[in-house]
């Protein structure tokens, strides 16, 4: 009975979370349309990333590495007036 009870609200649950995942998706869509990021499209991206982790892994950042070519310190010689 506990298996029959979890499919029927599996069933009932399943056109919402389609129409939540189609949302979700349009609305990021629309943000990288107009390449827009903030607060909404990365909710939109991290509900997507819950109802389906395999079509939606994540947005990860990452960082270079910070490689310098020259001294971070400089030294300035001034040329004095005579």
């Amino acid at each position: 009975q506990k298996e029959i009870y979890t499919m029927t609200l599996q069933d009932k649950a399943f056109p919402q979370i389609e129409k939540a995942v189609a949302a979700y998706s349009q609305a990021l869509s629309k943000g990288f349309e107009l390449s827009l990021y903030n607060d909404n499209t990365a909710f939109a991206a991290r509900r997507l990333g819950e109802l389906r982790p395999k079509e939606f892994p994540g947005l990860f950042e990452t960082i270079p590495e910070v490689r310098r070519s020259s001294p971070s310190v400089f030294n300035a010689s001034f040329e004095t007036q005579p």
